[in-house]
């Protein structure tokens, strides 16, 4: 799902139904992103709380794991207020930098 205000990209989100043992380290069931234009104004959040009541419309009706980045302190706010309960960090890498990835769950 895209987000467009006029001719302007917000941000965009996506569901995952199944998890890959990939998805399971990084990206989860739902990812999302947001201009930084956009930034603290509340998209991060009305985003992620309309990808949870899609990811319960498409099915997923027990929990959905969300992932971002250590330093990424805007998303593990907005992960934490829809309800994220930290299950764990875990390395991960990109070529060959290594970073942390918190891993969320979220009830549905």
């Amino acid at each position: 799902m895209n987000t467009i205000d006029g001719d302007n990209f917000i941000g965009r989100i996506s569901i995952r139904i199944k998890l890959t043992p990939e998805l399971l380290k990084y990206g989860g069931n739902i990812s999302y992103a947001i201009h930084p234009k956009y930034w603290k104004m509340g998209y991060g959040t009305n985003a992620l709380n309309l990808g949870l009541k899609k990811a319960v419309e498409i099915g997923l009706n027990d929990k959905v794991l969300i992932t971002c980045d250590d330093d990424n302190i805007g998303s593990y706010r907005i992960i934490e207020k829809c309800g994220g309960i930290l299950e764990n960090k875990v390395i991960n890498t990109d070529g060959e930098e290594e970073f942390l990835t918190r891993r969320y769950w979220i009830k549905l």
